[in-house]
């Protein structure tokens, strides 16, 4: 609607009378009255509209005596009869109409028009100050107040999302176009979408949730949508027989404990794998990693990444040395040496090895991988390792003599029955027998079983002398009564002297054959080893005996029939040792076979060989 031009008037003294003439809504003639005072202005803004439909400026003229500045008053009431019609007739009060000369302020009427209750002037139509009506036309302009109506409805987007917010209205789309006015009481509909990679958190302002906002508009308002980023989880696993660590850049993850973390779309996480020891860290796979290097992933969605430890595998070999021979198991089933001597074990693993002798062989004890003594074997593969079992032969007969005349050979049997005053002392190896005049051990059983039926022989002794017997030989197995005859026989001819006879069939009492040679020192111990190596056990398969005094080479004494066996089945069963007076024996073998200088060295004696000599412990 177009504002109307304000109608000049001067300043006249005009008597209104109120409310009834109102209803005649066509005449204009009320329109002088308008100019009853400054006051009326304030009318005008009331009764804008009432002005323009009034026909009570009859009435108005008549006020001319009454209305001095009053009819202001009237004005005022006329504005209330825009409201109200015939609340107008309150005119009549009016006595100050000369302040009329303000009556231009009229003009302020337009303001009124802003009002926008100038839309409720309508109502006027019963007012009949219709005088101050003319100022009314600048009211119309409260028409354009009624535009006052549409309110301006704002959306703000918060958060570290993105995302839009439409109105069903096509007003807004939040993105670009974030406000649009809306006639007062629309109701407006809300919509939030997120961008990939953002959610929407809520509403906040007159709604709240994240359902859609609906808003009735009745003042300027503000809705505030929050989008955040979408959080995604990254998950490690760790798959694979090895064991490791992983950890992200942003301290997030520490796997370990902690294998996985959440994130916001679009971070960046570097993943760095650390093998612990014993293992090796093979590669990545999933989130778009492979490869041994730092894992980089873009967080776009929940994202699993394997890193995969492998566990290191170590060889865990078994040596057998000596001249004896066995096997050796693991409890893994993995070695079994004999045929299978090493298997490949993973880091950490505990592996026990067990040794076991051939029959005719002893264990003597493992070295390497951590392992000693004869008991099993316990290694912890934490590298390659190298375990060494040694064999050897076991003696026949074996006689400590520590506390007693016990065999603790191979062959079952076989004790030494001991005869006299026999004791038991401090000796070479642990303890030793000590025979007194007399005093002797023989050999329980079939001594020609163990004997007479090998071609090779080693006999190993410590004695200790101190004046000893020189009537009788104090290591005796031979048979001077029977043919087959032969044999041998050792002992003192004088405190430093020995004497060894040996004999085949040809000489029923060894004479000729018992050469002298010198002892060792009395009054401490020495070795002394019977070597004899033939082919076998027939006739003309014999050999020579030789004689070591702590593993040196004293004598070689030839039999009176080289070709025959100096052991054989034609000899006695009796085997006998150690008669006294002054002689002690310890830690006496029999062994079945020869060995090398250095393994004579090192095995029977237990002394240390330096390639071409013996050290005696």
């Amino acid at each position: 609607m177009s504002r109307q031009p304000l109608v000049a008037f001067t300043a006249v003294s005009l008597f209104i009378l109120g409310g009834a003439c109102g209803s005649v809504s066509s005449t204009g003639d009320g329109g002088p009255g308008g100019e009853g005072g400054g006051a009326t202005g304030i009318g005008g803004a009331g009764g804008g509209h009432a002005g323009g439909n009034g026909s009570g400026g009859r009435a108005g003229s008549g006020g001319t005596e009454a209305g001095t500045g009053g009819t202001g008053q009237g004005g005022a009431a006329g504005a209330a009869a825009g409201r109200g019609g015939s609340v107008g007739t309150g005119g009549v009060t009016g006595v100050a109409g000369s302040i009329g000369d303000a009556g231009t302020t009229g003009s302020a009427g337009a303001t009124g028009g802003t009002g926008v209750t100038g839309g409720a002037g309508t109502t006027g139509a019963a007012g009949t100050t219709g005088a101050a009506g003319t100022t009314g036309a600048a009211g119309t302009t409260g028409a354009a107040g009624a535009s006052g109506g549409n309110f301006l409805l704002t959306v703000i987007r918060s958060g570290a999302g993105a995302g839009t917010v439409t109105s069903n209205s096509g007003g807004i789309n939040c993105g670009a176009a974030c406000s649009a006015n809306y006639t007062s009481g629309t109701s407006v509909t809300l919509t939030a979408t997120p961008t990939t990679g953002s959610t929407f958190q809520g509403w906040s302002g007159p709604c709240s949730g994240t359902s859609t906002c609906v808003v009735s508009v009745t003042a300027a308002t503000t809705v505030t949508a929050t989008f955040n980023l979408a959080q995604y989880t990254v998950t490690v696993s760790k798959p694979g027989t090895g064991a490791g660590t992983v950890t992200s850049s942003s301290g997030g993850i520490n796997c370990g404990a902690t294998c996985s973390a959440s994130y916001s779309s679009g971070a960046s996480v570097t993943l760095t794998a650390t093998p612990a020891a014993g293992s090796t860290f093979t590669a990545w796979s999933g989130g778009g990693c492979s490869g041994t290097t730092t894992c980089v992933v873009n967080v776009t969605s929940a994202t699993t990444v394997a890193a995969t430890f492998t566990l290191n595998q170590y060889t865990l070999t078994v040596a057998k040395t000596g001249i004896g021979t066995g096997t050796v198991t693991s409890s893994s089933g993995g070695i079994n040496c004999g045929a299978t001597c090493f298997a490949s074990y993973g880091y950490g693993s505990s592996v026990t090895l067990t040794a076991t002798p051939a029959s005719g062989s002893e264990f003597d004890g493992w070295s390497g991988g951590g392992c000693s003594g004869t008991s099993p074997c316990a290694v912890t593969v934490t590298a390659a390792v190298t375990v060494t079992a040694t064999f050897n032969p076991k003696p026949l007969l074996y006689y400590p003599l520590d506390t007693s005349g016990a065999n603790m050979g191979s062959l079952a049997g076989y004790a030494l029955s001991l005869t006299g005053a026999v004791t038991f002392g401090t000796g070479k190896i642990n303890g030793a027998a000590q025979f007194a005049s007399g005093a002797y051990g023989t050999v329980q059983g079939s001594a020609r079983a163990v004997l007479g039926v090998y071609p090779q022989y080693t006999i190993s002794f410590w004695v200790n002398s101190s004046s000893p017997n020189t009537s009788n030989s104090f290591f005796d197995f031979n048979n001077r009564t029977t043919a087959p005859y032969g044999g041998i026989q050792l002992g003192y001819l004088s405190a430093t002297q020995f004497s060894m006879c040996v004999a085949t069939t040809s000489n029923s009492y060894l004479t000729g054959s018992c050469p002298v040679f010198a002892a060792p020192a009395s009054g401490s111990w020495h070795n002394v080893i019977i070597r004899y190596a033939g082919t076998g056990t027939a006739a003309g398969q014999g050999a020579a005996v030789q004689v070591y005094e702590d593993d040196v080479l004293t004598t070689t004494i030839a039999n009176d029939a080289n070709n025959d066996p100096v052991f054989n089945q034609g000899i006695s069963d009796s085997l006998s040792m150690g008669t006294g007076p002054g002689i002690a024996l310890d830690d006496v073998r029999v062994y079945n076979t020869t060995f090398s200088a250095a393994d004579q060295c090192t095995l029977v004696i237990g002394g240390t060989w330096s390639g071409s000599s013996c050290t005696v412990p």
